[in-house]
């Protein structure tokens, strides 16, 4: 049995109305968040099947998005739409439609 872990992350019961569409200051809203446990949101998965990777992927992405952002402004690019393609894990089309400018000199 697999849990539809890509459905229950879409749950409008639990992350509201725009529930499907990307919007990260979700985060933000205290009272959408105090519904957020660690049984309706899985991207590792959690008990004795949990990903023994999570702590290093996420201090991993934390390390990258860091560096990231202390080295470049990202900008979309106009008239850009997002398209992601469903997969066994949802995945971003190739092209995100960003455009990456360097913050350091040379």
């Amino acid at each position: 049995i697999m849990v539809a872990i890509s459905a229950l992350h879409k749950l409008p019961e639990i992350w509201g109305p725009t529930a499907a569409e990307f919007d990260p200051k979700r985060w933000l809203d205290p009272s959408l968040t105090k519904n957020v446990s660690n049984l309706n949101y899985l991207p590792f998965l959690t008990g004795t099947r949990a990903c023994i990777g999570n702590k290093v992927a996420l201090t991993e992405f934390k390390v990258l998005l860091s560096m990231l952002i202390r080295n470049f402004v990202f900008q979309q690019i106009e008239g850009f739409q997002f398209k992601k393609r469903t997969l066994t894990v949802n995945k971003p089309h190739p092209y995100l439609g960003l455009l990456a400018v360097s913050k350091v000199e040379g």
